[in-house]
């Protein structure tokens, strides 16, 4: 603000009254609190935004006849190490080769949600996650453990609720397990999550193959 003793007394009293009328004084102090808020909720729709982008073009959703290791992991695999992910903390063996009729992009975002998931888990420990996947009845199973430090039973069943997420980061929105649960049912599965306190998570995704 101006200083008072700068101006004639008719306009210091006049700019005096406007500051006490409005809190002008109150409303510069808490600007960069209120910027800086803009800013992290501006973050967040982004965040959000990144999340859905799965959706957004028509060809994602197309059902396909797809071969599971080649067409699905593999590329699950490449769009981890792009985004800096060590592989050599992921535990996985290809089995048979075998095809299921699925919308690749949308199945491969759910799987990569959750091994990420895995990975964060184990936070600054950086232990190992391990895939299993079996063919038994014509259902798939992908089994994805992680060692982290376990969720509380009151808490599991809230992880599928959208924003709802326990990671501090603000890089967080609390929607990939519920992104991730929609795409699997669309698909006639389910995903099943177990979790020990202390001992770390179990991902479950059931999908028919017929």
């Amino acid at each position: 603000m101006a200083n008072n003793s700068q101006l004639s007394p008719e306009c210091a009293k006049s700019l005096s009254e406007l500051e006490k009328e409005y809190q002008l004084n109150w409303a510069l102090s808490e600007s960069d609190d209120v910027m800086a808020e803009m800013h992290s909720g501006l973050d967040r729709i982004q965040l959000i935004v990144k999340e859905l982008s799965v959706f957004f073009e028509s060809n994602q959703t197309q059902f396909q006849q797809v071969e599971f290791y080649s067409q699905i992991m593999d590329s699950v695999m490449i769009n981890l190490e792009l985004d800096g992910t060590n592989l050599s903390l992921i535990e996985f063996e290809k089995g048979e080769r075998f095809e299921l009729h699925c919308a690749p992009a949308l199945l491969e975002h759910s799987i990569y949600c959750l091994i990420k998931n895995a990975l964060e888990s184990t936070g600054r420990m950086r232990k190992a996650i391990k895939i299993n996947t079996k063919v038994e009845d014509q259902t798939l199973s992908i089994d994805i453990f992680d060692c982290g430090e376990g969720i509380a039973d009151k808490l599991v069943h809230r992880v599928f609720d959208p924003f709802y997420t326990t990671k501090a980061s603000e890089k967080h929105v609390g929607l990939g397990l519920t992104i991730a649960s929609n795409i699997i049912k669309s698909h006639g599965g389910e995903l099943i999550i177990k979790s020990t306190i202390g001992k770390g998570t179990r991902a479950t995704i059931n999908l028919p193959l017929i």
